[in-house]
C-alpha cells in the first residue's frame, strides 16, 4: 500500500500551485478528522439539538491539562497554514483560514458529543481557532527583519520553515518560562556540577544541529548563515534554562559546537549526502536503541497513529514533533542531494517499516505503520508546498527551448 501511494508523490510537482495547495489543505483536514474522531464509535444520543446544547453549555470548562491546551493549538496550526496559502491576499487568506478552522472545529466538537470515546468541549473550539489564526499568520508572513530579506518562496523553503517550527516544538516543550532562580541553577547543574559526555550523544546532537543549520539556509537564506546559526543556538540554550522541565546537557552543548564548526564548510553534494547518511543513522538508532529484548514477539499495529491516539497528550505532542522534524529533514536532505522525491519517500518508508518490524522484538516499543504513513504525508506536503529546484530548472529549460523554437 505504501509503495503504491508513493507513486502519487512526483505527479504533484506537475500540478498548478493552487491545485497542490488545495491538496495539502485536504490532507490536513483528513488527518484532523481522523485524529479527532477515531475510533469512530458514534452513537445517536437524542437529536442534533441536544449535542449543540451540550457543547454550548461547556463554555466555562477549562482544558483538561497543559498538554491538552498545547495539543489543541498545535493540531490546527497546519490547517491555518494550508488554508491561508490557498486564498489570495494577505488578510483575506488569514480570515479564510480562521473561518475554515472555526467551522471544522465546531463541527467536530459537535459530533464528538455522539462519540463514546470523546469529550465535547467549547474550550477546545477556542484553542483550535487560536491555532488556525497562528498558522495563518505564519503562512502569510512575508518579511523577516533579522536577515533583512524577504522570506524565500518555493523550492522547499516553506517546508523547511515548518520543520524548524517542529524542531522548536519538540525540543522546548512545554514552552512555559519561569522566573524561579532555583530552576535556573537546576538547569545548569548537569553541566557545572555533574558534567557527563558520551560519544553517541555528541554525534546525535551534532547531526541534529547540522540539520537545523540546513533548514535555516533553505528556509531563510540568510546573508550570514553561520552567525544566524550561532544566534539560534544562543537563544535555544537560554530558552532551555528559562523553561520549566528543561535542562542543559554537556553532550548537547558539545554537539552544537561541533555542528557550528562543521556548518562553516562549503555546501557541496558530498556534504549533503554525508549529512543525509548521518540522519539515517540517527533515525535508526533512535528507533532501535537501547535494544532491550522482549520476552515475546509483539504484534504489529496496522492502524495509523494508534499510539499517538491512546497515549498522554504531552508525550504525544513531543513524539509527533520529533518524528516530523527527523523524517521531514531527512526527506529534504535526500531531495537536495539529487534523489527524486518519490524515491526518497519510498526509501525512507522502507527503512521505517524495517525498523518497525524489528521493534516487535524490543520491549516497551510500539511497532506500527504510523511512521511510514507520516513520511508519506510529509512527502505529499513537500510536493504541495514547493517543487525541488532541480525540477523547476528542468521546466524553465524546456520552456526556454520552446520559445526559441518559435
Amino acid at each position: 500500500m505504501t509503495v503504491v501511494c508513493v507513486k502519487w508523490v512526483d505527479p504533484l510537482l506537475h500540478f498548478s500551485d493552487i491545485a497542490r495547495r488545495c491538496l495539502l489543505l485536504g490532507l490536513v483536514v483528513a488527518v484532523i478528522v481522523y485524529g479527532s474522531l477515531y475510533p469512530f464509535a458514534l452513537h445517536l444520543y437524542g437529536t442534533g439539538w441536544d449535542g449543540l446544547i451540550h457543547l454550548l453549555g461547556t463554555w466555562r470548562d477549562p482544558p483538561d491539562s497543559r498538554g491538552d491546551l498545547i495539543a489543541n493549538i498545535l493540531l490546527y496550526m497546519p490547517l491555518g497554514f494550508a488554508a491561508a496559502a490557498v486564498s489570495p491576499g494577505k488578510w483575506r487568506g488569514a480570515l479564510g483560514a480562521v473561518a475554515i478552522g472555526a467551522g471544522l472545529s465546531f463541527s467536530i466538537e459537535w459530533v464528538q458529543f455522539y462519540d463514546q470515546s470523546r469529550v465535547s468541549c467549547l474550550s477546545d473550539f477556542g484553542l483550535n481557532v487560536i491555532g488556525s489564526l497562528a498558522g495563518a499568520l505564519v503562512s502569510q508572513a512575508r518579511i523577516v527583519r533579522l536577515p533583512f530579506r524577504s522570506l524565500p518562496q518555493g523550492e522547499g523553503a516553506a517546508f523547511a520553515r515548518v520543520l524548524l517550527f517542529a524542531w522548536l516544538a519538540w525540543r522546548l516543550y512545554p514552552y512555559v518560562p519561569t522566573i524561579d532562580l532555583h530552576k535556573y541553577w537546576d538547569s545548569l547543574k548537569p553541566v557545572v556540577l555533574h558534567p557527563a559526555i558520551d560519544a553517541y550523544g555528541v554525534f546525535r546532537f551534532a547531526v541534529l544541529w547540522l540539520g537545523v543549520s540546513r533548514l535555516l539556509r533553505v528556509g531563510l537564506r540568510p546573508k550570514m548563515p553561520s552567525w544566524l546559526l550561532a544566534a539560534a543556538m544562543a537563544g535555544y540554550f537560554c530558552a532551555k534554562v528559562l523553561i520549566v522541565n528543561q535542562y542543559l546537557g554537556l553532550s548537547e552543548i558539545a554537539g552544537a559546537i561541533a555542528a557550528l564548526l562543521l556548518s562553516a564548510l562549503p555546501d557541496t553534494h558530498l556534504k549533503l549526502r554525508g549529512l543525509a547518511v548521518f540522519f539515517v543513522v540517527v533515525v535508526i538508532c533512535s528507533r532501535l536503541f537501547p535494544w532491550i529484548p522482549s520476552s515475546t514477539i509483539r504484534s504489529f499495529q496496522w492502524v495509523p497513529f494508534y499510539s499517538l491516539l491512546h497515549g498522554s497528550l504531552g508525550v504525544d505532542v513531543q513524539s509527533f514533533c520529533e518524528k516530523t522534524f527527523l523524517y521531514g529533514t531527512l526527506l529534504l536532505l535526500l531531495v537536495e542531494a539529487g534523489v527524486p522525491l518519490n524515491l526518497a519517500c519510498l526509501g525512507e518508508c522502507l527503512v521505517l517499516l524495517a525498523t518497525s518490524a524489528l521493534e516487535t522484538l524490543i520491549a516497551d516499543r510500539s511497532a506500527e505503520i504510523t511512521d511510514a504513513v507520516l513520511v508519506l504525508c510529509l512527502a505529499l506536503a513537500y510536493g504541495a508546498l514547493g517543487r525541488p529546484a532541480r525540477q523547476r530548472a528542468v521546466r524553465r529549460t524546456a520552456a526556454t527551448g520552446q520559445v526559441q523554437g518559435l
